[in-house]
């Protein structure tokens, strides 16, 4: 059971550093509650309020270990750095 929901927290930190990857210059700042913006709201429907789909429309938001998602993204703001050699 341990292993299973092991799997499913890395596929949570998987579809966040997804998201966070493909939305970097859209990304707003704020405290995540859940894992619907995760959803694809046009695939899922109900709570689901993503764009894209990172995670399955099944995906439960309480882990096996009964183990709740709290997604805390403290996002301020990106800059890119470049090193020129």
């Amino acid at each position: 059971m341990a292993y299973a929901a092991g799997k499913e927290a890395a596929q949570v930190n998987n579809a966040i550093r997804s998201y966070i990857s493909e939305n970097s210059l859209h990304t707003q700042e704020g405290t995540y509650q859940n894992i619907s913006w995760l959803k694809s709201a046009a695939e899922c429907g109900g709570d689901a309020t993503g764009a894209v789909g990172y995670l399955p429309c099944n995906f439960s938001e309480e882990l096996r270990l009964v183990l709740t998602i709290k997604s805390l993204l403290p996002i301020t703001g990106l800059q890119l750095h470049r090193r020129w050699c």
